[in-house]
C-alpha cells in the first residue's frame, strides 16, 4: 500500500546536546520509553540516536490477534498498521536526523507465523507480544557527529511539555546482576543440533542456519532493566542498542548488526554472522 505524505512537516527545536542514555534516565516514569542508540560513534552507521516516550497511539499482535490500543481489531494486524499510516506521514526535514516522529518498537521472531503460516516455527510459548508498535509524535533525535539534538513535534506546546520532562531528576538506579542463568540446550542437545546442521548443508538442502539458545533466569526484586542497559552499553559499545520499557516488557540490547534499512527504493543488508577470516592453510581452515 502506497502511504501520502501530506500536512505540515514537524517542528523541530533544537535542545541542548546531551548522552541520550543520561536523557532517556530523566524519563524513566514516562509511558512505553524508547531508546535507539548508536553507543559506538562512527560518520555512517553510528551517528544517530533517538529518544521517544508517552505514544499517542500502540499496535500489538498476539497469538494472531490485533489489537489496537487494547481494543481487538477484526483485520490483522499489518491491515490495521497500513491504516495507521494511511492517514499520511508528515514531510521530512532534510538534513537533521532521519526518524522525527512515525513508529518505532520490535517485532519478535513468533511474528513468522503470522507472515509465514506454512512455516515450521518452534512450538514455543512467548512470555512478550508478537509485535509491539508505538506512534510516536514527538521524538527527540540525536546526530552524534555534530553533536546537536532536537525535539520533533507537531505543536510548541509538545515540546514544550518534552523539554519539561527533560528538566525531571534522573531516577535512581537499581541492581543490574542476573544470576542463575539456564539453557533450553544441554550440550548433548546442542551438539546434535550443529551435527544435524551440517548434515543439511552437505545434503544441499540449506546453506545455513542460526542455531540459537534461550538463556532464562528469574529476576531479583531489586533488579533494574535500564541499569542493566547501562552496564551493557557500557561493556558492548555497538552501532545498535536499544532499551524498550513497554510496561511488562523491557528490552536491552546492543548489537552491531542492522538487519535491514529502507531508504526510498534501496534495501540494504548488513548481516555478520557465519564468519571466520580464511588462514591460509587448509588445516588451520578446517581447525577455524
Amino acid at each position: 500500500m502506497k502511504h501520502d505524505v501530506i500536512g505540515s512537516p514537524p517542528l523541530v527545536r533544537e535542545i541542548v546536546y546531551g548522552e541520550p542514555a543520561r536523557l532517556a534516565r530523566r524519563l524513566r516514569h514516562a509511558r512505553h520509553l524508547t531508546l535507539l542508540e548508536s553507543v559506538l560513534r562512527q560518520e555512517h552507521l553510528g551517528r544517530y540516536s533517538f529518544l521517544a516516550c508517552d505514544p499517542t497511539a500502540t499496535l500489538t499482535a498476539r497469538d494472531g490477534m490485533a489489537y489496537l490500543d487494547g481494543e481487538v481489531q477484526e483485520e490483522p494486524a499489518l491491515h490495521v498498521l497500513d491504516r495507521m499510516l494511511a492517514g499520511g506521514q508528515r514531510p521530512h526535514v532534510q538534513g537533521l536526523p532521519p526518524f522525527q516522529g512515525g513508529l518505532a518498537g520490535y517485532i519478535a521472531y513468533e511474528f513468522g507465523r503470522t507472515l509465514e503460516p506454512k512455516a515450521r516455527l518452534p512450538d514455543l510459548a512467548s512470555p512478550v507480544p508478537d509485535l509491539v508498535l508505538h506512534r510516536y509524535d514527538t521524538v527527540i533525535g540525536f546526530d552524534h557527529l555534530q553533536e546537536r539534538a532536537w525535539i520533533f513535534a507537531d505543536s510548541e506546546a509538545d515540546a514544550d511539555r518534552c523539554e519539561e520532562k527533560l528538566r525531571g531528576e534522573p531516577v535512581a538506579l537499581g541492581s543490574h546482576t542476573i544470576t542463575g542463568f539456564h539453557s533450553n540446550f544441554d550440550r548433548a542437545r546442542y551438539e546434535a543440533a550443529v551435527a544435524r546442521t551440517v548434515a543439511y548443508i552437505l545434503a544441499g538442502d540449506i546453506f545455513q542456519a542460526n542455531i540459537t539458545q534461550a538463556f532464562s533466569s528469574p529476576l531479583p526484586e531489586e533488579f533494574d532493566a535500564f541499569a542493566f542497559y547501562l552496564n551493557l552499553r557500557q561493556r558492548n559499545p555497538a552501532t545498535f542498542a536499544a532499551f524498550l520499557d513497554y510496561g511488562d516488557v523491557q528490552i536491552a540490547s546492543s548489537s552491531p548488526e542492522r538487519l535491514l534499512a529502507l531508504v526510498g527504493s534501496v534495501v540494504e543488508a548488513r548481516p555478520i554472522k557465519g564468519t571466520r577470516p580464511r588462514a591460509g592453510h587448509p588445516r588451520l581452515d578446517a581447525e577455524r
